[in-house]
């Protein structure tokens, strides 16, 4: 009987020893990715893309939410990183872009105009994440997404009022209320 429970201890201790060896990232093995305080043990795309918009846009995303909408949201990593940036610029979590694009049925140009933020900002902070992680193929195709939406939101006309508002209203022009609130 005592030599069984010193086997299944030994055993025990090995299998613990095993899975530190996994966790410390000795070559060989899996790397650890901590995503919103998981530790996620997978090496693959997606944990790569969830690392990167951690580190840079500091909002949580682990693996599985990665997952989750290649599969059923069927978004490439651009688009991805799109949402996650939007989310970031807008100060609104990523379930509310998700809403708006597909419950909503809105494009990218006009979630980022109902959010109140520039869509250029937001794709070139996708750019990086997804140039960053090697993914270069998928920021050529989201430029190519959101391209036409880039120049409506640069066309005259498109802009808030208040922007027009203070370009025109310079102190020293002739005949603008120069400067003073009316």
């Amino acid at each position: 009987m005592f030599p069984l429970l010193r086997h299944t201890k030994i055993l025990t201790l090995l299998m613990l020893f095993a899975f530190l060896a996994l966790v410390a990232g000795v070559p060989g093995t899996a790397t650890v990715a901590q995503a919103a305080g998981i530790v996620v043990i997978e090496n693959s795309p997606e944990a790569s893309l969830a690392n990167l918009i951690f580190r840079i846009l500091d909002i949580p995303v682990t693996v599985y939410e990665i997952n989750d909408l290649k599969t059923t949201r069927s978004m490439g990593h651009g688009e991805i990183a799109l949402a996650y940036s939007l989310a970031h610029a807008s100060g609104y979590p990523v379930s509310h872009i998700l809403h708006l694009r597909f419950d909503e049925k809105m494009g990218w140009g006009k979630i980022a105009k109902t959010l109140g933020v520039k869509l250029r900002s937001a794709a070139a902070k996708s750019d990086m994440i997804l140039r960053d992680g090697n993914f270069n193929k998928d920021a050529d195709e989201l430029k190519i997404k959101v391209g036409f939406d880039i120049e409506e939101e640069d066309k005259p006309g498109n802009h808030k009022k208040a922007d027009n508002d203070d370009k025109n209203n310079k102190p020293g022009k002739p005949g603008k209320n120069n400067g003073k609130n009316k």
